[in-house]
């Protein structure tokens, strides 16, 4: 297995549960009762903590 399908691999694999799981942690919440706000919540800080992560990743990956 090439270096380079690896990474492709690990890219696509990161981005699949990512989305899957900004789809699935509103739907729990509004199971659970969550109010509109709370909601609005959730997904800023999902958002916020997805964007570190791949400015940190990004660096990281230039230093390699």
């Amino acid at each position: 297995m090439s270096r380079r399908f690896l990474h492709f691999s690990m890219a696509f694999s990161m981005s699949l549960f990512v989305s899957v799981g900004m789809l699935a942690v509103p739907l729990l919440a509004t199971r659970i009762g969550s109010s509109e706000l709370e909601l609005g919540i959730i997904g800023s800080a999902a958002a916020a903590t997805y964007a570190l992560v791949v400015v940190s990743a990004g660096a990281l990956s230039d230093k390699l």
